[in-house]
């Protein structure tokens, strides 16, 4: 049926040039009519195509009523195509489509969600596939997003039309592609649209695929003449300039020292910098004593201001305060923040090693950790240019003579900077430093041999602030012998099997962990490699998709990789390795085994853990014990099955940790001593409020699991029992497995299959009872807790560890032990009549049931609860880490 056009005027007009695209423009169309949204119309501007582009866009017309073919008589560019479409244009929106390249589904209901009256462009995030030949990303997909560089909007190509939306009414006023222009006429757009003060908001969905080719559809064009244009008046419904949207929000904070209130203004998500500073007193270690009257005080990463603000409070209004910065942003917050008092002087640059130009990388987290140093922001949102000079000129210009207070907060760059004052730290009383890793710690004392350290505070996240007095003024003051760390442990869970394997059991253990432990104001980290427990597509596949993922290529030892950077729902950074070619199962190879250490040894390096958690038998996860213990950490073994035959894997660990009694036992036989640590299980994820029981459930079905005992008994109630459903939830294994049991399965329709879930709760809601007839000897069951924690009577084999739950709060039935994991033969159906009687028994007797259901749930709160399981791990590690520095 074809699909009518939209009865009045649609939202949003999708804007598709076309000149000799027949090969490409059906999958351009086909993307725009697969839009869940569907009050479109789409405006094909044919620019005299002589390859029969026009004709297969007409075919998709005559098909679809909501495009429209119009031909010019002859090529007159891509500009003037575009203008002929805005200018034939209905919808109060305009999107706009190249024939190469392909909308996302959900685009335009994108659009539609933030087109509020605060928005006259959209700026939305693209991936880029690179389709040039001999081009270093050949074959790759990355994602654009073009927020980082808003700043760059009058200098630079910052996004291609796909990622732009727009009010028809901004064409409408501005006018539209400039047609004499041959390059980038599209940035010049935007350019008239900033100038016009248009309200450009930048979102972090994605538009599309943008297909980069050696030439497009135009071919390539020489540089465009100077051509000057009066810039256009301002759009009607913007009379005043609008305010700025692409920095983070501002907070305002009232803070206080020494009785006095100030009024700050920070980046809402710096406010935590103020805090530290002026409630947990990360500078408080200065000795007020020894400053003169009024002191003199240099702020290296001045950031918005909140130091320069502590040391008027702390230290007199008559002080002297020369503020290093060199992101615009905070300049301007840093002279809000101080514009009343006259002693504070603003030096907008940062200081360094010489004069010249660097890049800010900027930290997504936080401003306080924007650095020029990229090892400090692996995944920066953005770079800026900015001016640096020379530390010791910049000094000797200033006329310092002696300072009483030097601070340095500069991410990664402190130590070069104390490097380039050199002899002038002679003449400074305290420094205040801020120190991210061990190695800068050691660095920073071998250049601070006159002062002496008394203190060590957090100062970040990342990192803490030491202050060191000059020997002279320290007498009678106790140095510093370790920097204690305050709060809870850090913890990095590194491996080369994959975090974000959706079929691995001891992912959605680490998974849980963290999301328990971030809860509860622990920092988290993962770095792990590729490595997936079932076959199928690379992990980068999926994760390329993921929104907010940043894809980063790179070398190292002769391997080349992909790295995907991304932040967990708990909100801690995520990184995967995959070396190249890409493969969802491969142990590593000599090289990537170096290349993964490599990487791995740099983000201990930036996150500096207490604790690294860590499995796997492979050579790249070999390597991290050794990496934890050169950082300081304390690496831990965390055994998920029992399938170490040898204590070699666990040497150099400072603990071993197993989920159950039975794991703990197999273990003890090979000499370890394993810690006895259950799960842990974010209840969150799978704890269903509402529930509608209705089906006997089997999850995973695969030999190990017990899938042609499951089989029989299956059978044996489609025969017996038609009025029991049986619910087939898929993870590693597959319904194929069923196929191969010989038996004929759901011929009443009582066999339902659901594909492998992300969300538990889909099949735990409607879960009657859990079948867990596994043959292996099992370390310990998440399913069978998972069902018990819902409430839902498990029937299970009780091998291995899944005995000791059976026992405390399930059902625990025997499989003759002549069924292993590599048993490829059905049982008999009178074999498995004790399964079928139980189930009956359950499914018939209303009050067997409740009553176990009742056990079920009362065993799983008491045993198994995140408010029981987490404090057990959060007191283990905090043991551990302090084992860390002395392995």
């Amino acid at each position: 049926m074809r699909p009518d056009a939209p009865s009045g005027n649609p939202f949003v007009t999708v804007v598709v040039p076309l000149f000799n695209g027949a090969g490409r423009i059906d999958r351009a169309l086909a993307s725009v009519r697969a839009q869940t949204r569907g009050d479109w119309e789409c405006v094909v501007v044919d620019d005299g195509s002589t390859d029969g582009s026009a004709a297969v866009a007409e075919a998709v017309a005559a098909a679809d009523a909501r495009v429209r073919v119009h031909r010019l008589p002859a090529s007159g560019g891509v500009s003037a195509a575009r203008n002929a479409a805005l200018a034939r244009a209905r919808g109060a929106w305009v999107v706009y489509l190249d024939p190469d390249d392909e909308f996302d589904p959900q685009y335009l209901a994108h659009v539609a969600a933030r087109a509020g009256a605060d928005a006259d462009v959209l700026v939305f995030r693209y991936e880029l596939v690179e389709e040039r030949p001999g081009h270093p990303w050949f074959g790759r997909t990355h994602t654009h997003d073009p927020a980082p560089f808003h700043d760059r909007l009058f200098r630079e190509h910052i996004a291609v039309p796909l990622g732009v939306a727009h009010r028809r009414a901004v064409t409408d006023h501005t006018g539209g592609f400039d047609v004499r222009l041959l390059r980038e006429p599209d940035s010049e757009l935007w350019r008239r649209f900033a100038t016009a003060g248009a309200v450009f908001v930048f979102a972090p969905e994605t538009s599309g695929r943008c297909h980069v080719r050696a030439e497009g559809a135009y071919g390539a064009s020489p540089p465009d003449p100077v051509v000057p244009r009066p810039a256009p008046a301002r759009l009607p419904w913007r009379t005043q300039a609008p305010a700025p949207r692409t920095e983070p929000p501002i907070a305002t904070l009232e803070v206080r020292c020494n009785g006095t209130a100030h009024t700050l203004r920070v980046p809402d998500r710096d406010a935590g910098v103020a805090d530290r500073i002026f409630a947990r007193g990360a500078y408080a270690g200065v000795p007020a004593a020894a400053l003169a009257d009024p002191p003199v005080v240099v702020d290296v990463g001045a950031h918005c201001g909140a130091f320069a603000a502590y040391a008027v409070l702390a230290w007199g209004a008559r002080v002297t305060v020369h503020c290093f910065e060199p992101h615009a942003p905070h300049i301007e917050l840093l002279r809000w923040n101080t514009a009343g008092w006259p002693g504070v002087m603003v030096h907008p640059v940062a200081l360094g090693a010489a004069d010249g130009t660097a890049e800010l990388l900027l930290d997504p987290s936080s401003g306080a950790g924007h650095s020029t140093v990229s090892e400090r922001v692996p995944r920066p949102a953005g770079r800026v240019p900015v001016p640096v000079r020379d530390a010791a000129a910049a000094w000797d210009e200033l006329g310092l003579g002696e300072v009483d207070v030097l601070k340095v907060s500069a991410p990664g760059a402190e130590a070069d900077i104390l490097e380039r004052l050199g002899p002038r730290l002679g003449r400074v009383k305290v420094l205040l430093v801020a120190c991210h890793t061990d190695a800068l710690r050691r660095r920073i004392g071998e250049l601070t041999a006159g002062h002496v350290p008394v203190r060590a505070a957090p100062h970040t996240a990342a990192g803490d602030v030491l202050t060191l007095v000059r020997a002279d003024l320290a007498q009678g003051m106790a140095p510093l012998a370790r920097a204690a760390r305050t709060g809870p442990p850090r913890v990095l869970f590194a491996s080369y099997h994959c975090f974000d394997d959706p079929t691995s059991g001891a992912a959605l253990c680490t998974h849980d962990l963290f999301d328990l432990l971030t809860a509860r104001g622990w920092a988290c980290a993962v770095f792990t490699g590729p490595h997936l427990d079932a076959a199928g597509a690379p992990v980068g596949d999926r994760l390329r998709a993921r929104p907010g993922t940043i894809v980063a290529a790179g070398s190292a030892d002769g391997c080349t990789f992909t790295e995907y950077r991304y932040d967990a729902p708990g909100g801690y950074p995520v990184t995967v390795f995959a070396p190249d070619p890409p493969a969802a199962r491969r142990h590593p190879s000599p090289a990537e085994a170096r290349a993964f250490a490599a990487r791995l040894g740099a983000a201990v390096e930036r996150f500096r853990p207490d604790v690294v958690l860590h499995y796997g038998g492979d050579a790249a996860s070999g390597a991290v014990p050794a990496l934890a213990r050169a950082a300081g950490a304390a690496p831990v073994f965390w055994l998920h099955n029992l399938a170490y035959t040898s204590a070699d894997a666990f040497r150099g660990c400072a603990a071993v940790v197993v989920p159950s009694a039975f794991s703990r036992d197999h273990y003890r036989a090979l000499g370890v001593a394993p810690v006895v640590l259950p799960g842990p299980w974010n209840w969150d994820r799978f704890r269903c409020e509402e529930v509608a029981p209705k089906y006997v459930t089997f999850v995973n079905p695969e030999p190990a699991k017990g899938v042609f005992w499951f089989a029989r008994v299956a059978e044996v109630l489609g025969r017996t029992r038609p009025d029991i459903p049986v619910l087939v939830v898929e993870g590693r294994g597959t319904i194929d497995w069923l196929a191969r049991c010989g038996l004929e399965l759901g011929g009443a329709g009582t066999l339902l299959r659901m594909r492998n879930t992300p969300d538990p709760r889909r099949f735990y809601r409607r879960a009657r009872l859990v079948l867990v007839p596994s043959l292996v000897q099992e370390a310990l069951t998440r399913v069978a807790v998972e069902a018990l924690a819902n409430g839902i009577p498990v029937l299970g084999s009780g091998r291995g560890g899944l005995g000791e739950i059976l026992d405390a709060g399930g059902v625990r039935l025997e499989i003759p032990a002549r069924y292993t994991p590599e048993t490829r033969a059905t049982p008999a159906a009178d074999e498995v009549a004790e399964w079928v009687a139980a189930i009956e028994r359950l499914w018939d007797d209303p009050a067997a049931y409740a009553t176990a259901a009742t056990r079920a749930r009362a065993v799983a709160e008491r045993t198994w609860h995140p408010d029981v399981v987490a404090p057990q791990w959060a007191a283990f590690l905090s043991a551990v880490a302090q084992l860390g520095n002395s392995l």
